[in-house]
């Protein structure tokens, strides 16, 4: 009994953790993204002053197509390790519920 609480209490306190990592990673991309967005709002100026020429404006926009299709694939990856976390994280929550449940029910 005094086992099975503590592998509770460790749960939960691991949950924590990895929810204030989470948390922690979700506002560091957060903060990126606004300075990322910074940047580009300042090329963008530039662009749109015509300082480019059109082929250099072609080459920025590939570029900048190049960056989004590289941080989609990021991003669908994050996304699918967070979701299998998130999965083994709910397949953990069932076992302690139904060992606790058995436990109860067997005292």
């Amino acid at each position: 009994m005094v086992v099975k609480r503590w592998i509770v209490c460790w749960s939960q306190k691991n949950f924590s953790t990895t929810t204030t990592r989470t948390t922690t990673m979700i506002t560091d991309n957060m903060n990126e993204q606004q300075q990322r967005q910074q940047r580009l709002a300042q090329r963008w100026k530039l662009l749109k002053k015509n300082v480019m020429t059109p082929e250099e404006q072609v080459v920025f926009l590939r570029k900048r197509q190049e960056v989004i299709t590289n941080r989609l694939s990021a991003i669908n990856q994050q996304e699918m390790k967070l979701k299998e976390r998130l999965e083994m994280i709910s397949n953990e929550i069932e076992t302690l519920q139904s060992s606790s449940s058995s436990s109860s029910s067997s005292s």
